[in-house]
């Protein structure tokens, strides 16, 4: 893919995203709280062999979650990962988002 097919596809991933949250908040008696809504940018430190043991261990958590069938109390969540390299100088802090649980 080219560098314009890359920001094409990630607008678009973007633009779902969107349209889950403006789905949510179009509900009757929303609670980011109760509902578990939190959103969150951070930039982490690390090396490429880091990185890649994150990948790894956030996909084993995640594969055990991931074969679950819908359920009584079962409720389907969105979860979006994005990895993208920062710059190579220390950022502001982007600790900052919603996170209310």
């Amino acid at each position: 893919m080219s560098p314009d097919d890359h920001r094409k596809a990630f607008l678009a991933f973007i633009a779902g995203l969107i349209g889950d949250f403006d789905r949510y908040l179009e509900r009757d008696h929303i609670d980011l709280l109760r509902d578990g809504v939190s959103y969150r940018l951070v930039g982490l430190w690390l090396t490429d062999e880091e990185r890649a043991e994150l990948s790894r261990d956030l996909v084993a958590v995640l594969q055990r979650r991931i074969a679950n069938a819908p359920g009584a109390g079962r409720k389907q969540r969105i979860l979006a990962t994005v990895f993208l390299p920062g710059s190579d100088s220390a950022p502001p802090d982007r600790s900052g988002g919603v996170n209310p649980t």
